[in-house]
């Protein structure tokens, strides 16, 4: 089924533009009239079904997005506020609400395996009975820190737009940190009011992928980066409960240790000291380093500080020229003026030095002197498709079609930061397995050669004796 880009009008004469799936132009039409709408131009979107393919999988989060329910409340002629108000009564869907009743029943279900574990082997009691429980009371945590974050902040923020518009102003709003910062770049940008309302309009449903996009590539960097983290829990807790048995047995029959068996039973001494609230100490720490990784990756301003990191920082910078792409091609579509297009993309693309050189880019334009449109962050994009158009008598077509290759260009960046971050994901798995592989090899060798040793002696004692009777 093709997708159309249309443009419609409602009887008060207010233009409404959008996308829509339909047969053809004609089913596209009935579709608008049931909604009150006549359409007047539309046009196939031209786009390569197989660019959106990783995006299929999750058509249902895009429609849980709070602005298409706005959208959709404000076609039923309702007044702006009273929408507003009505989608903040509704109640919120969230996926990771969605999952986390099913986390906590297995941190639940934890502690009951943990406590009769620790009945049937009760040198584990101090051990898995501790973890479970706290297992159980972060999932608690998480889950009401997710719910004021991903339903009461939200609720909150929609009654006060709502109250702020039916009192004439919603300004102090778009300050407000919540609203995205490509909407806040383009409402605080010297565009028409209508340039603006149509550009946040087109550009609401494309916010979700965006998002969606950084999430999902900080997840697969972070995944592995986790279980190489976990190394450590994983070794202070060997440290702790499993080479002080060795040490007893050493002791015992006297045995000589090598160098590595001494350094690795002075790291358990140094472990034993600590204990266990040592070994929830290390699980924090753990944690809130792989937190901070996360967040570094989805925040634009700490990303610009990875983005100098070999391979990692490719991806990073793919995904933020796709973002400024993404705005290009909506704020050119909308009639936006090269300079204005510019200075609004790069100021959303949230790295700094971006931003800089995009108000430098647009004061050129705007006062008429030679532009040079190379931006050392933005290499990727082809910027110069931009002077093919003017603000003056500027061809509709020329305009759409440049929208249109931003667009795409947007797509192509977009999974072009995938598949480079699927290939930097693999890396990270491997260096965690020969890790893990040498972390346990070393742990193994030092365990077992003064055994090996012992046995040794054992046996040459044993020949010995035999051998004088």
């Amino acid at each position: 089924m093709p997708t159309y880009k249309y443009q419609s009008v409602l009887p008060t004469g207010v233009p409404v533009v959008g996308e829509f799936d339909a047969e053809t132009e004609t089913a596209l039409a009935a579709y608008l009239l049931t909604r009150g709408m006549t359409l007047v131009t539309c046009s196939e979107v031209a786009i390569d079904k197989r660019l959106g393919t990783p995006l299929a999988a999750i058509p249902r989060i895009l429609q849980l997005r709070i602005g298409e329910r706005i959208q959709e409340a404000l076609l039923t002629r309702l007044p702006a506020h009273v929408a507003i108000a009505a989608m903040a009564n509704e109640p919120f869907e969230h996926p990771l609400l969605m999952a986390m009743p099913w986390l906590t029943g297995m941190a639940g279900c934890a502690v009951v395996v943990s406590i009769l574990l620790s009945i049937a082997v009760p040198e584990f009691a101090l051990l898995l009975v501790p973890a479970a429980v706290f297992s159980l009371v972060t999932c608690l945590g998480l889950w009401i820190a997710g719910y004021w974050w991903l339903q009461v902040r939200p609720r909150h923020m929609l009654l006060r737009l709502s109250r702020q518009m039916a009192a004439g102003s919603s300004e102090p709003l778009m300050q407000d940190a919540f609203v995205p910062l490509e909407i806040r770049s383009i409402m605080n940008s010297g565009m028409a009011s209508e340039q603006k309302s149509l550009s946040v309009a087109e550009l609401l449903p494309s916010l979700g992928i965006m998002q969606v996009q950084r999430h999902l590539f900080a997840t697969k960097m972070v995944a592995p980066f986790l279980a190489l983290l976990l190394l450590i829990p994983a070794a202070y807790s060997v440290s702790l409960f499993v080479i002080p048995k060795f040490k007893e047995i050493f002791v015992g029959f006297g045995v000589e240790l090598p160098g590595l068996t001494l350094l690795v039973i002075g790291i358990s001494d140094f472990v034993a000291k600590l204990g266990v609230p040592g070994l929830f100490g290390v699980v924090v720490v753990t944690s809130a380093v792989a937190v901070t990784f996360y967040g570094m990756i989805i925040w634009s301003p700490a990303a610009e500080t990875l983005s100098v990191v070999p391979m990692l920082g490719t991806s990073l910078r793919l995904l933020m020229q796709a973002r400024v792409a993404r705005i290009l091609g909506v704020l050119v579509r909308n009639h936006s003026s090269i300079g204005d297009a510019i200075s609004v993309a790069t100021d959303a693309s949230g790295f700094p030095e971006v931003r800089r050189r995009g108000k430098e880019i647009a004061k050129d334009l705007r006062s008429g002197k030679p532009v040079n449109l190379v931006c050392s962050g933005l290499h990727g994009l082809p910027l110069s498709l931009l002077l093919r158009i003017s603000d003056q008598g500027d061809s509709e077509h020329a305009r759409q079609e440049t929208a249109q290759s931003f667009m795409l260009f947007a797509s192509s960046l977009e999974q072009a930061s995938w598949g480079h971050g699927a290939i930097l994901a693999v890396g990270f798995e491997i260096l965690a397995i020969i890790v893990a592989a040498v972390v346990v090899s070393l742990l193994v060798i030092s365990m077992f050669m003064p055994l090996i040793n012992l046995l040794k002696d054992l046996s040459v004692c044993v020949w010995t004796s035999g051998a004088w009777l």
